[in-house]
This record gives structure tokens, C-alpha cells and sequence, in this order.
């Protein structure tokens, strides 16, 4: 097809499309070509003719193109960008026929015109154009797509007035594309084109990452993040928030044009909290027809707070040599500074650290308790302290152990059964069959024990039990006592015989007899020599004293009535006085 320039067309234009558009139904366009070659910076001049108005379909009158009600199409100075097919048809009757005709601009100072700025974004399922076009007529070959160097030709066209179009395009088609051609002999390379595709049944996804309820001591900072992604990038975000608040804002655009939608973030800061700052925000984001709101409340504190809490039971109950986590959750503003479980028993106090995962407000704590033995039992205490207020929790832990039961004749005439164990065992008395060496239900129930008497308790630990069976029995007869608890059981047995027990019996009481006869004989016999040991000891003593020495003789004065006694010779000395006697 011949070429056309549009500094050939002379003031004739006009009457010639005339002439020629009188046999025709349909628009004509003038110059009357395919493909009209211009050089960039040219001006570019088309006329649309018919028997009725017509228009040019999708261009709009501007600087860069003008539109004229008489049908013509101008360029003052032909871009890359002007570089494509125009159409012309009847007004609101494009049925009647469209009239096409390509503009191929070329650049002096490369072969590719208009690909620097080009992003093909198209939805998925559809057609894709990677627009590579040559306006040098000399080039009349056939051209090649490349994607990460390698040919593509798998769903691929060629159209030397459109360019690569890439057919029914997936989500895996996003990527990087050039275009390869041979010009003048020589092969040359397209800058880089990158498609995009989008899945136009992709929501309007807005997200605000962290917490929805924030908390802030007075004077703090406070950011906040939220990311709209859409497949589309005709979308308007904002943030809603209270009047007072101090607060800024702006955007930050994170599509790469390979994703499967456009990504944007909206950042909010403040940067000294107050307390009038508290409230909700909002994240408000318009798309289309669609509208999404995504709020957090900001809470402003004086001063931060301490609570702790727990999903479990305090009072924990755990079999022998099995494992136990002890979780505590803290709500906590300022974090914890210092947090440590303290573990109480028999022996004393220990510190343990736990296991802390923290958060924004919200933190746990979890002590794991290995093959959890009897020393491990006691009382767990878990505190913490922020710096601002600090709380405690106290956990009770028990660990079960099967019971030991040991059985031993009563001298009243019974049995006694002594069992520990935790929890409290239950014991009952059996009557064993002849060749039965096992307790519980192969023997005959004869007591069930629901009172024992309670001889010791270890706080957390095991109990001891006692229990007496005076029922009654038979010579050579099996009698065994049975504990159960949740932990396990145990049983211990003995073998009954009347003549046994009775010797015992005698036995011991005559044993009794002896030791009782023994010890009266001997304190008879201390009391005898004691009297005796009296009945020799003289009533009255002699004390002598010297009161006085003079000229070396010495005067002793003695009192009679500590002279010794003789009845038969003396006045009762009971009435004697100095200087007079009384008879």
C-alpha cells in the first residue's frame, strides 16, 4: 500500500473525498490508506466523510489533538503516544460501518517508539497487548516475544499495526516482556514492557494491622498502618479520627506491577499522645460503588495497669510422673518488667522464671512441670510487675499418688489397716475364697470403710488412713484390705487363725502380769528401807558453836534442847524454859 504524507494534501482535499464518498454507504477517511507514516514532531491531519455526521471514535478534542465539526482530525506535532489506529463512524449508528487507518510515528533515534511508558493492564481470561510496533517501512519481518530471554510462543500473535497480543491471560502471565525483531539486518531488542494481571473478582481489601484496641500511657507515640489492595488502582483511602487528636498522615504506594492488585498504605501519627487523643479510627476507603470502613480504638491512660488472669482451674490435681503447664495471662500496659513464679512446699521457697511470650497489651506466661513428682506439689505463685502496678496468682497443685497399704493384727480383737495415699484412698475389707490371691471383687465385700480415721495429712500431699475390721472370722480364713483412688490401688493380706491370735493374746497379757507384779515388788521394797533408814535416825542432833573467846578460854553456850533425849530420865522438853520449868 502506497504511503501518504500530510504535507501533500493540498486545498483540493475537501472537493476529492467528496467526489469519492458519494458511492459510498460507509465513512471515508482521507488520505485513503492503511498505514500513514509520519516522522515525530510532524503534524498529523485526517478527514472523516459521510452522507451523515459523523464522529471519531474515542478521541477527545485538546491541545494534543483537535477534532473539527467538519470531520477533521488534527495533530500539531505527532508523539510516540499519537502512534496507533484511528476509526471514524456515523454518529450513534456504528453499524453502518467503521473506517480504520494507522498511524505509525517513527523516531529518528530508535526503532521502538512509545514503549518507555507503557503498562498493559489487563484482566484475567482476556487479551493482552504488548504494543511493540516499528514504524520503519523497511521492516516488513515477523517479530518475537521474550520473556526472561526466552522466546514465547505459546497463546501469542503477531499484528505488525498493534503489536504481541498475548491470548486468554492468566494470573502466571504476569511478568516482563520484550520484544524481539530483525531491522536493516540487524537483530534489536525492545526496552522492557511489564503486564499486568488482575482478577476483576478480587475484593476491596482493607486491613489494619495489630490489635483493634490500643493503649497509650500520656506523652507516648502512636502509629497505626492500614493497606488497601484492589485490583484496581481507582481507589481513595482517608482516616477518620477524633477532632483533637494531633495526628498526620500520608500514603505510601507498594505496587511493583506484577502483583495481582495495587497495594497501598496509609500511615497515621501522633506524635505525644494526650488524653483528649482517645476515640476511634478510621480507615475509610472508596472503590467504584464500594465503601469499607476499618476502625481501632485508641485508649490514652494516666497511668498503665497490671491484671492477671487464667483459663485453668487453681486447684490442679495431676497423676505421677506426668507433665503440667501452668498458663497465666497477663493484660498488661506498660510490659512486664518483672515476672517470676515462686514455688512453695515442705522444704521451702524456689524462683522459677516461665516461659513469656509478649504482645502488645496482651502477654502470657506458662510454667511447664516435668514428671511431676510428690516434692513437686505445693503452691504456685506467679507475679509481675510493670513498673506501675503489679498483681499475683497463686495456683495449688497436688499430685496423686496410688496408695500403700499395710495391715496388722489389733490386740482388741480386730484387724487394723494403715493406708496413704492421695487423693484419700477408699478402703474396703474382703473375705477371700480358698486359693483366691487377689483382692477386690473376687472376695466378698465385708466392710466398706467410708470413715477412716485420718492419722496424718501432708498439705498437697499424701493422706494417712486407719482402719479397723472387728467382724467376725474364722480359724485359717483370708482376709484382705483393699485401697483405691484415682491414681491407682493397693491390697494387703493375711491369713486368720483363732489359736494363733489367743496364744498371742494370752501371751501378752501374762507378760503384762509379770512387769506389773515386778515393779510393785520393787517400790514395796524401796518404801520398807526407807522406813527403816528413819527409824534409825536420831530425833534430835547437838549443835555446838563458840559465841565468844576471851583471855584464851573459849564459852560455849548449849542449848538442851537439841542435847539427846532420854525419856526416862528428863522433864518433856516441850516445857522447858529458861529460868522456870512447867510441869
Amino acid at each position: 500500500m502506497d504511503t501518504f504524507t500530510p504535507g501533500q494534501m493540498g486545498s483540493l482535499l475537501v472537493l476529492i473525498a467528496v467526489a469519492i464518498w458519494q458511492g459510498s454507504a460507509s465513512p471515508t477517511i482521507h488520505p485513503n490508506l492503511d498505514i500513514l507514516r509520519v516522522k515525530k514532531g510532524d503534524s498529523i491531519q485526517l478527514l472523516c466523510l459521510g452522507k451523515l455526521p459523523v464522529e471519531w471514535i474515542g478521541i477527545q478534542n485538546g491541545s494534543a489533538m483537535m477534532v473539527y465539526d467538519n470531520g477533521t482530525l488534527y495533530v500539531p506535532k505527532a508523539s510516540c503516544n499519537q502512534m496507533g489506529n484511528y476509526q471514524c463512524a456515523y454518529i450513534n449508528k456504528p453499524e453502518e460501518g467503521i473506517r480504520t487507518i494507522f498511524v505509525a510515528v517513527t523516531d529518528p533515534e530508535s526503532v521502538w517508539c512509545g514503549l518507555h511508558s507503557v503498562y498493559p493492564f489487563v484482566e484475567k481470561g482476556r487479551d493482552a497487548l504488548i504494543p511493540c510496533l516499528i514504524a520503519d517501512p523497511r521492516f516488513t519481518g515477523n517479530m518475537t516475544l521474550l520473556k526472561d530471554s526466552s522466546p514465547v510462543y505459546s497463546r501469542v500473535s503477531f499484528n505488525p499495526k498493534e503489536g504481541i497480543w498475548i491470548h486468554n491471560v492468566d494470573l502466571s502471565d504476569k511478568d516482563s516482556y520484550e520484544c524481539k525483531a530483525q531491522v536493516h539486518g540487524e537483530w534489536v531488542i525492545s526496552p522492557r514492557i511489564t503486564l499486568s494481571v488482575y482478577d476483576n473478582h478480587q475484593p476491596l481489601i482493607v486491613t489494619i494491622g495489630g490489635l483493634a484496641n490500643h493503649v497509650r500511657l500520656q506523652g507516648e507515640q502512636f502509629s497505626i498502618s492500614c493497606r488497601v489492595q484492589y485490583y484496581s488502582y481507582e481507589y481513595n483511602g482517608t482516616w477518620i479520627y477524633p477532632l483533637t487528636a494531633n495526628a498526620i498522615w500520608n500514603t505510601t504506594d507498594l505496587d511493583t506491577g506484577l502483583s495481582q492488585s495495587y497495594t497501598t498504605d496509609y500511615f497515621l501519627f501522633i506524635s505525644a499522645v494526650q488524653l483528649q487523643d482517645s476515640g476511634i479510627y478510621t480507615c475509610h476507603v472508596e472503590a467504584a460503588q464500594l465503601h469499607v470502613n476499618v476502625s481501632v480504638t485508641l485508649q490514652v491512660l494516666e497511668k498503665g495497669y497490671l491484671r492477671l488472669s487464667t483459663l485453668q482451674n487453681k486447684i490442679q490435681e495431676t497423676n505421677l510422673h506426668l507433665n503440667l503447664n501452668l498458663q497465666v495471662l497477663i493484660d498488661a500496659y506498660p510490659r512486664p518488667s518483672t515476672y517470676r513464679w515462686i514455688h512453695v512446699n515442705r522444704s521451702g521457697k524456689s524462683i522459677i522464671i516461665g516461659h513469656m511470650i509478649f504482645g502488645q497489651q496482651r502477654h502470657n506466661n506458662t510454667l511447664r512441670l516435668n514428671w511431676m513428682e510428690e516434692k513437686d506439689s505445693g503452691e504456685y505463685i506467679f507475679f509481675a510487675d510493670n513498673g506501675e502496678a503489679n498483681a499475683s496468682i497463686h495456683f495449688y497443685v497436688s499430685v496423686k499418688t496410688k496408695p500403700k497399704v499395710t495391715v496388722l493384727i489389733n490386740i482388741s480383737n480386730g484387724l487394723q489397716c494403715e493406708v496413704t495415699g492421695y487423693p484419700p484412698p477408699r478402703i474396703q475389707w474382703y473375705k477371700l475364697h480358698p486359693h483366691v490371691d487377689r483382692c477386690g471383687q473376687h472376695g466378698a465385700l465385708v466392710f466398706n470403710d467410708s470413715s477412716p480415721k485420718i492419722m496424718s495429712q501432708i498439705p498437697f500431699g499424701s493422706v494417712s488412713l486407719k482402719s479397723v475390721f472387728k467382724g467376725k472370722m474364722e480359724d485359717s480364713e483370708t482376709v484382705c484390705c483393699f485401697a483405691v483412688n484415682s491414681a491407682g490401688n493397693d491390697s494387703s493380706f493375711i491369713t486368720f487363725s483363732v489359736s494363733e491370735v489367743t496364744g498371742k493374746e494370752n501371751k501378752i497379757f501374762k507378760l503384762l502380769y509379770a512387769v506389773f507384779g515386778g515393779t510393785m515388788g520393787f517400790l514395796l521394797l524401796c518404801i520398807i528401807i526407807l522406813v527403816y533408814k528413819y527409824k534409825q535416825k536420831p530425833k534430835y542432833q547437838v549443835h555446838w558453836k563458840i559465841i565468844e573467846a576471851c583471855e584464851g578460854n573459849n564459852y560455849i553456850f548449849i542449848d538442851p534442847t537439841q542435847l539427846p533425849y532420854n525419856e526416862k530420865w528428863e522433864f518433856p522438853r516441850s516445857n522447858l524454859q529458861f529460868g522456870e520449868e512447867h510441869l
